[in-house]
């Protein structure tokens, strides 16, 4: 059995979960069914496991709920066969203490840790390895391992720390600081839990602290967008309140003219194109996303926002595209075409159920003068895949610093002044 972790810059963790040599299974009552491992994470989120059919053998096929693996033909000693599975952990693991202090995960004392439990399974050798990324804050300390007794009283589990298994396990333990890889490598493991810990550093870039004006400023103008949703959602009512609208529904307005804008620079080079840039365009949809207190996002405004339900969508930072455009302060996209069948779909989050986009951007909304932080988010994106490949070039690196310029130099000020006028 093998469980490798490798952890990307933005706190997923991609899982591989490889079994090697399966000569039996057994589920309840003689079906060859194999109840694949609880997923669970302290902070963010998991996905459904994913089988790789190159790594897995023929026959091999995940349950409905994807928490099981069905085997036909059954696995024998003469005929042993393989599985591969992948999963991701999405937002889940921070990049150094301070991440870490606010991600909301119970963890204590600047440790952070991967763990993998050995359930029924009777398994020659167990292989565990975690890589850790550059932007990753490591503490001198280098990481080491830990393992625990697994006990069940009914549907719980208890985990004890042993040190005797645990002393047993650090001797197939290494760590390589230049590749930057925890390794565990364990003979015939019995029913229990084996962590690999490591403690955080500080982070690596040390951004000056906020002053008392930056965090004054920015507060003001994440309430002040904020505010846009009483417009929207029919909290604020009179002649007022549908005047000032109309002057935000017109700002908004004015980003899809200046995608128009973009895309005919870029794409429409002919009449031909300027026809399909003009079916297109309808189907492009914008929202606005606001943040309030504990960096959770909430939409605000948009083309596409009459749902009632939409009113009650929240997302934390890092979360989904726009959680985690606000977090790392930065534009980032979603094409469902490319992440299709990978797990790396799981990243985004389905604000209404079995309805995704086919491709999005989300820009964070930023001024200096109220420091490194977003204010809000700017989304633009299609539903349908057949038009989706037009807005893709607004993903290439030029048109999306043009696009982020724009909307937080010429866009977000008039915004800020429409909605914090009196």
């Amino acid at each position: 059995m093998a469980l490798t972790i490798r952890i990307y810059d933005d706190g997923d963790g991609h899982n591989q979960m490889a079994f090697e040599g399966i000569r039996a299974v057994r589920g309840a009552e003689g079906a060859a069914v194999y109840q694949l491992h609880r997923q669970w994470a302290d902070a963010g989120r998991t996905t459904d496991y994913l089988l790789q059919p190159g790594g897995s053998s023929p026959g091999i096929s995940l349950g409905p709920d994807k928490g099981t693996a069905d085997f036909d033909p059954a696995p024998s000693a003469e005929r042993p066969q393989k599985l591969l599975i992948e999963s991701l952990d999405a937002h889940t693991y921070a990049m150094d203490r301070k991440e870490l202090s606010t991600s909301g995960s119970p963890r204590r004392d600047d440790l952070d840790y991967a763990q993998f439990n050995v359930y029924c399974e009777t398994a020659g050798t167990l292989a565990f390895q975690v890589s850790f990324p550059d932007s990753m804050s490591l503490a001198a300390e280098p990481p080491s391992v830990q393992a625990y007794q697994v006990f069940t009283a009914g549907s719980r589990e208890r985990e004890v720390f042993d040190s005797a298994l645990t002393a047993r396990a650090s001797e197939g333990f290494f760590y390589s600081p230049l590749l930057r890889v925890a390794f565990l490598s364990v003979r015939k493991p019995q029913r229990s839990a084996y962590r690999i810990y490591w403690r955080l550093g500080q982070p690596l870039a040390l951004a000056d602290p906020p002053t008392p004006t930056q965090r004054a400023l920015l507060e003001g103008r994440r309430n002040a967008l904020l505010s846009v949703r009483n417009f929207f959602a029919g909290v604020a009512a009179g002649p007022e309140a549908i005047g000032r609208k109309q002057k935000i529904v017109d700002l908004v307005a004015t980003i899809g003219d200046y995608v128009a804008s973009l895309l005919k620079k870029t794409v429409a080079k002919t009449r031909a194109d300027e026809a399909v840039l003009k079916d297109l365009l309808p189907y492009v949809e914008i929202s606005l996303m606001a943040i309030e207190k504990g960096d959770v996002l909430r939409l605000v405004a948009g083309t596409s926002v009459a749902d009632p339900t939409f009113w009650d969508v929240k997302m934390r930072f890092g979360e989904g595209i726009a959680g985690r455009a606000a977090r790392l302060l930065d534009a980032r996209t979603y094409d469902e075409e490319e992440v299709s069948g990978t797990v790396f779909a799981g990243v985004y989050v389905e604000l209404e159920p079995g309805k995704r986009h086919a491709w999005l951007l989300a820009v964070p909304l930023w001024s200096e003068d109220c420091g490194r932080a977003a204010i809000g988010v700017l989304n633009i994106g299609i539903f349908d895949p057949t038009r989706a490949h037009m807005l893709k070039v607004l993903g290439q690196v030029t048109q999306v610093r043009e696009l982020a310029a724009w909307a937080n130099t010429d866009f977000l000020p008039k915004l800020l002044d429409v909605v914090s006028s009196n």
